[in-house]
């Protein structure tokens, strides 16, 4: 359930599997199809932005469903997924490596053996039934965008972010707070439906845990971390802008609760205990300024019709740009939770909102002002990895337009400007190197 407050779009996006209406052979999800890569690398595709799309699209065949894109961490789907971007890597001469927490990293060197270096991310993994352009666009508009560049005195790297969307371990933003040495190795212990901990996944994968300290990213070498998002709430589409530079980011709270009803009847069964707690969060994000509430995913057991549930679990998130605000709404949330005896609830993750750098975001105005566009400021309601970041390297996010305001889909001519803005900003960065 999505509340008022939050007009993030719950669409899903629908994919038209062109090849197969002409039967054509597909290959099936989780397999590498090399002909997208040759395809990309031979310009089969005409226009950068159209180049991005391409990519999207073939990035989309490593889920494991076919309406929407679903690829967790450490799975065969993204053991895939990092096989095809080896591939890309290959072919638009990057260096390739995967580190130990599962991260993609591509890297150009600069050719004056300089240790700073600019880093571009995204989030690979996705929650059930996603979007295609919900993740790894930013990577593959930024891979596109520097195939071609020779670095001189500031190197480049992109990052597919293994972990951030947490929905095997419920582990949010483990990717971005490993890089920002916040690692709690606790974390190894969360279990995923199966029972499986991400310990076990992580050795599975053939990574070693025992190193993901050492990823902790150096302030001093790291001269701008630069995400490159897609807008989720239609807010470019109002505005009329391809493009636009994110000033700061929401903060968040998310909870797990869970509800046993061991003697439910109807009417106090677990499902009815649940829809009070969601009824609270709704008319109290309603009531409060700046603040946005979402219960995205609920589930009862057992399922029946005739049955009533004995036992819930939801998942509620807080959001707010005022700390205050974020603190409060938690308090009373848990408050209200504690009177239930049935009812337990842990936070699953807290973060308050950041700011970007300013002299990051009036580099890459400039780079926007070179593209043909004024630079305009926004706020996101939408977490990303720069929470996580921002007190530790120099941070940025850049949004780009949804070309439908009820799904998340980018149009290649924007892309087209989002690629010329970062090449222009690279060369300011690079250029002031010197």
């Amino acid at each position: 359930m999505v509340f008022p407050n939050d007009r993030a779009s719950a669409s899903k996006h629908k994919k038209q599997n062109k090849a197969e209406q002409k039967g054509e052979q597909q290959p099936s999800h989780g397999q590498a199809n090399e002909n997208s890569i040759d395809g990309a690398s031979e310009g089969a595709v005409v226009g950068l932005g159209q180049t991005v799309l391409y990519l999207v699209e073939q990035a989309a065949q490593f889920s494991t469903v076919n309406d929407g894109v679903t690829r967790h961490y450490l799975t065969r789907e993204h053991r895939y997924l990092l096989d095809w971007l080896q591939q890309l890597a290959y072919a638009w001469h990057y260096q390739f490596t995967v580190d130990d927490f599962g991260n993609a990293r591509f890297v150009k060197a600069a050719r004056k053996n300089s240790s700073a270096n600019i880093i571009m991310a995204t989030h690979q993994d996705t929650v059930a039934g996603a979007s295609p352009f919900s993740s790894l666009v930013g990577v593959l508009l930024a891979l596109v965008a520097f195939k071609e560049v020779d670095p001189i005195n500031v190197g480049i790297e992109i990052i597919a972010l293994a972990d951030e969307q947490g929905a095997r371990f419920n582990t949010a933003f483990s990717s971005s707070s490993v890089f920002a040495g916040r690692y709690n190795e606790a974390i190894l212990k969360c279990v995923d439906k199966q029972g499986k901990s991400l310990d076990e996944a992580l050795k599975a994968f053939g990574l070693n845990a025992k190193k993901i300290p050492q990823l902790a990213l150096n302030p001093n070498k790291c001269v701008a971390f630069v995400e490159v998002t897609m807008d989720q709430n239609n807010t470019l589409g109002r505005l009329e802008l391809p493009l636009a530079l994110v000033g700061s980011v929401t903060g968040v709270e998310r909870f797990e609760v869970e509800i046993n009803c061991d003697h439910a009847g109807p009417q106090r069964d677990a499902l009815s205990r649940a829809a009070q707690i969601i009824n609270w969060v709704n008319k109290f994000c309603l009531k409060t300024n700046q603040l946005e509430g979402v219960v995205g995913k609920l589930t009862v057991a057992p399922n029946a019709v005739n049955i009533p549930p004995r036992r819930a679990s939801l998942a509620i998130e807080l959001r707010s740009p005022d700390a205050q605000v974020q603190n409060q709404a938690k308090q009373h949330l848990l408050q209200f939770l504690q009177s239930f005896s049935e009812v337990s609830c842990r936070c699953s993750y807290s973060h308050v909102g950041v700011d970007c750098d300013e002299k990051l975001l009036d580099t890459l105005g400039e780079g926007l002002a070179q593209s043909g566009l004024a630079p305009h400021i926004i706020f996101s309601n939408v977490a990303n990895a720069v929470l996580e970041l921002a007190t530790v390297v120099p941070c940025a996010t850049l949004m780009v337009r949804s070309k439908k305001a009820a799904d998340v889909e980018a149009c290649p001519e924007d892309l087209d400007v989002a690629i010329l803005s970062m090449q222009h900003f690279y060369q300011l960065v690079d250029q002031r190197a010197s």
